[in-house]
């Protein structure tokens, strides 16, 4: 057990590391601003283009923004069928009184 809980506090200690390795390299990140070059097109709009670096542009998880959702209820439907009771007679043959007591000497 105690293994099992070091073995844990290492791989949580590992994983900190790890991740936060990332936003520490990209924090400290430097390097020169390259002037962006603006092109002129065809139809006399600018278009801006920037110079991209890998360690700036690194993203761990590309989420999409959050849409909203209506919500719909699921309908259920049963098909209920009547029931209908009918009226049964239930008889039991009538057997002698002791017929289930032991055997006596008459």
């Amino acid at each position: 057990m105690n293994r099992n809980k070091h073995f844990r506090q290492f791989l949580a200690w590992m994983f900190i590391v790890t991740f936060m390795s990332v936003f520490a390299i990209k924090d400290f990140h430097a390097h020169e601003d390259h002037p962006t070059k603006v092109h002129l097109t065809c139809d006399g709009t600018t278009k801006v283009f920037k110079s991209s670096c890998f360690i700036c542009d690194f993203i761990l998880h590309k989420a999409s923004a959050p849409t909203l959702q209506t919500y719909q209820p699921a309908v259920y439907a049963t098909i209920l069928t009547p029931y209908i009771f009918t009226e049964q007679v239930v008889y039991r043959h009538v057997e002698a009184v002791n017929s289930h007591s032991p055997p006596t000497r008459a």
